[in-house]
């Protein structure tokens, strides 16, 4: 078997792994913080984005200089470093007395984190340009495998044995994951001549490649439209259970119906994007998730927002692939390392300020006005896709 699939193979499940710990207890991240004293409606508003955006801040000044190492000193020993670190993040978490201590793991989390870059890197450094699109589609699909399978299973565990049991749970699967990057994936890194250290200059020249930045500020936006309301998604699915009795194990059913659309979706479009027109694609994956997301507010029960988030996730989950393919065809293999740490960084960024953006905007005006406002980014999202497909920036459809 070629390397190329082999290790496809084995980061795939890596992937799925990694990903399965962090959904199977940061979900519930507000009902923890409730535990731990924050039981003012408001006060947990704030604390549930601070929670959800402190490891995106952390998460976005770090990932350019992963991105950096990884073109210098290989991409492997990042993967090694990104499932370690989950692994003593999320341990963290767990043994946290306080919310100030689970905040102070979340940016520990952050900043040496970040599987789904350096795992995605050190698969694509060897996948043959034709098969770029389906490569990043099936990694995605692990990304949101992982979303839809652990919330659900990891309600069902917080309900049965408490939140804090459930870190620890989540610790071990980035502790498998650590196992198998470690012991079964290969990479025959070879490094360059040695060279002065110019992380800023190199990463500047990269941004001043034809269509990099566009794609680096949608992908920012991307980051705030898709995290903007995961703090205030346990709190939504509250408010709509009538006895509050399960809310764990409706909150991972809700998440876990959105991952499914999503790994459907990631392999769809991302198969779809290699035969051409990507773009065009992105573009009806926005408009599609931007109408979805705003008919969200309409939810009565959680069956309904279940469904809806389902048709919302389908949208959403098709435009990451693109994106990265987009910046893959038009990056050199010798600096995608450094170019999907900048995307990381991007992506990460919005995460930070979609996450604290949508426990304040829920504070002050409302659970609902977070999906309005996640359906305007997509939309405003789509118009700017729809401009850069005009002007092509040196890309072919």
């Amino acid at each position: 078997m070629e390397r190329w699939k082999r290790n496809l193979i084995f980061l795939w499940v890596a992937q799925f792994f990694s990903l399965s710990g962090f959904s199977f207890s940061l979900p519930f991240g507000p009902f923890y913080l409730e535990e731990l004293g924050i039981t003012d409606p408001a006060r947990l508003r704030i604390w549930s984005g601070l929670f959800a955006s402190s490891a995106g801040l952390s998460m976005a000044i770090m990932t350019p200089f992963w991105g950096y190492l990884a073109d210098r000193i290989g991409k492997k020993p990042m993967t090694l470093r990104a499932s370690l670190g989950g692994t003593i993040a999320l341990l963290g978490i767990g043994l946290a007395q306080s919310p100030e201590m689970v905040i102070a793991f979340r940016v520990l989390q952050g900043a040496f984190t970040g599987t789904v870059t350096a795992y995605l890197t050190l698969v694509i450094a060897e996948t043959p340009k034709a098969r770029l699109g389906l490569v990043m589609g099936l990694m995605n699909a692990a990304v949101f495998l992982g979303n839809s399978v652990a919330p659900l299973l990891g309600g069902l565990f917080a309900d049965a044995f408490g939140y804090r049991s459930s870190f620890f749970v989540a610790a071990g699967f980035l502790l498998a994951s650590f196992l198998l990057a470690l012991l079964f994936v290969q990479e025959d890194f070879s490094p360059g001549p040695k060279t002065s250290f110019s992380f800023f200059s190199d990463t500047k020249s990269l941004l001043l490649v034809s269509g990099v930045l566009p794609i680096v500020g949608m992908i920012f936006l991307y980051g705030i439209a898709r995290t903007i309301q995961r703090p205030i998604l346990p709190l939504f699915v509250q408010q709509l259970t009538t006895t509050g009795q399960g809310v764990a194990t409706q909150t991972g059913l809700v998440t876990s119906a959105a991952g499914i659309a999503s790994v459907v979706a990631g392999i769809l479009f991302g198969t779809l994007a290699d035969r051409g027109k990507p773009m065009t694609i992105g573009m009806i994956c926005t408009f599609a998730a931007a109408f979805m997301s705003g008919t969200i507010v309409l939810s009565e029960t959680t069956w309904h927002l279940t469904i809806l988030y389902f048709l919302a996730d389908f949208a959403i989950g098709g435009l990451e692939p693109i994106l990265k393919l987009l910046l893959a065809r038009i990056v050199p293999v010798s600096q995608r390392g450094s170019a999907f740490g900048i995307i990381g960084s991007a992506r990460a960024f919005g995460w930070f300020t979609g996450s604290l953006s949508g426990g304040i905007i829920a504070a002050f005006l409302g659970l609902s006005a977070v999906f309005v406002v996640t359906a305007g980014l997509f939309m405003f999202m789509g118009l700017l896709l729809s401009l850069f497909r005009r002007q092509k920036k040196g890309l072919k459809e």
